[in-house]
């Protein structure tokens, strides 16, 4: 579905059946009609459950949960189907402008009122509040298919922002560049690296343009933060050996997943979102699709969990199978392949490698699905199996993958092949590990160590 249906007649309906009748009226399809019936069942259980009005504001927020579940192509039809909903219900306005071809669905609808996103993304127009700003502000992040963590971070900043403002006695009328200025001073002077105030100053810059409706403009100097050099967790021979081996005699897919993070250097993300066809036993290689940055990448597959991942990949199969028999089996596919290829929502090369232990029901669609494995079930583990073998370090997942590329560097790997199994956009980012490395030939032993007693 990528049309939103508007009636400009006076009377709102009242009900799901009105709704659906009146789509009809105006020229909906039989399966657009399907895709409205299941966001707004989907929508109103949801608002039932927590026991929410379902109004616009609710729309916004079940829109956000479920858009980390959804690929975007599928995102858009649950967004115009309940864009639709409030319009011919009268539960808010619904831009009717378009974007890009004819049938797009437009980035207005559920984004502020009247008023919201123009399909440039731009803010028309000062916002009323500081509510009306955040809702521009998170439509806009939304548009323009942010990560959910991003979200997050920038969505934060804003309220922090906001709150230093009404601290300061400032409303949303007289707030300009200066108060951003004030702002990040403010940070600097709470001790934040350097980082974290330019993260601030990119979040406030968008939060002004995106959400307020207003030009930022000059900003002028500010105290910065002092700009830090840390260098990166890397574990020992040793303790990357201890670890491992407490994962592979208690929990054989976790022991495959630090393989992978330690022995090919992905990200924990990248290790969760791993699909069977990515994984080549025979050429022993992992392909890396939509890392960080959106870049895909092609990096080794270590020999020692070879044989344990073709196992691992068999059990998985005949779960798998057991899933289409039960009416699940389906996953959730990136960009527009849903729409293209619909099958391959229940076939064997799409499915996670490293799948949860239970089936879920898919909000949006009511399909049952089975999702990979939770993210803070993998670092709990981790850093119990630490804790067990004496690691006095914290370990993360990220620790294992320094730990690869520092070996990888002590093992005689060059620094441009490192760079392009990391996935590294600059090899500055990756001259970090030459610092933590032990370097044959250069400083070794303490000159203490050589005085005479």
């Amino acid at each position: 579905m990528k049309r939103v249906f508007t009636d400009r007649g006076t009377q709102s309906a009242h009900t799901l059946a009105e709704v659906l009748e009146r789509m009809g009226v105006l020229g909906a399809s039989g399966e657009e009609c399907g895709v409205v019936r299941a966001t707004v069942e989907s929508f109103l259980r949801w608002a039932g459950r927590r026991g929410r009005v379902a109004d616009r504001e609710a729309g916004l927020a079940w829109l956000g949960e479920v858009r980390e579940r959804l690929e975007s192509e599928r995102y858009g039809a649950v967004k115009a189907g309940l864009a639709t909903w409030f319009h011919l219900t009268g539960g808010a306005k619904v831009g009717t402008g378009r974007c890009g071809e004819a049938g797009e669905t437009p980035r207005s609808a559920l984004v502020g009122d009247g008023g919201g996103l123009s399909c440039g993304g731009r803010v028309s127009g000062v916002a009323g509040s500081w509510k009306e700003a955040g809702e521009r502000f998170k439509g806009f992040l939304a548009c323009r298919a942010y990560s959910k963590n991003t979200m997050e971070c920038y969505v934060g900043w804003a309220r922090r922002f906001c709150r230093w403002c009404l601290t300061s006695g400032k409303e949303l009328p007289e707030v300009e560049a200066g108060e951003i200025r004030g702002f990040l001073e403010g940070l600097a002077a709470t001790q934040v690296v350097a980082k974290t105030q330019n993260q601030a100053l990119n979040a406030l810059v968008g939060f002004f343009r995106h959400g307020m409706g207003k030009e930022p403009g000059a900003i002028g100097e500010y105290l910065r933060a002092k700009v830090s050099r840390r260098v990166p967790l890397v574990l020992d021979r040793q303790e990357a050996a201890a670890v491992m081996g407490d994962l592979e005699g208690r929990n054989r897919a976790m022991w495959l997943m630090a393989g992978v993070m330690l022995g090919s250097g992905l990200r924990q993300k990248e290790v969760l979102e791993l699909r069977v066809k990515d994984v080549d036993l025979e050429r022993g290689s992992i392909t890396v699709r939509q890392g960080k940055g959106n870049k895909d990448r092609v990096t080794v597959l270590p020999e020692r969990i070879r044989e344990g991942l073709k196992a691992h990949l068999g059990a998985r199969r005949v779960e798998y199978e057991q899933d289409l028999q039960e009416g699940a089996g389906f996953v959730p596919l990136p960009g527009a392949l849903a729409r293209k290829h619909p099958a391959a929502a229940r076939s064997w090369p799409w499915p996670y490698v490293f799948g949860g232990q239970q089936v879920i029901v898919e909000a949006a669609t009511g399909r049952l699905m089975r999702w990979h494995v939770h993210e803070n079930t993998v670092g709990r583990l981790l850093g119990e199996a630490a804790r067990r073998c004496g690691v006095v370090r914290r370990v993360t997942c990220h620790a294992l993958r320094h730990t690869f590329a520092t070996l990888a560097l002590e093992n005689g790997a060059d620094i441009r092949t490192l760079q392009e199994l990391l996935g590294h956009h600059d090899v500055s980012t990756t001259m970090i590990y030459t610092h933590v490395m032990n370097r044959p030939g250069v400083v070794t032993r303490s000159p203490l160590d050589g005085l005479a007693a």
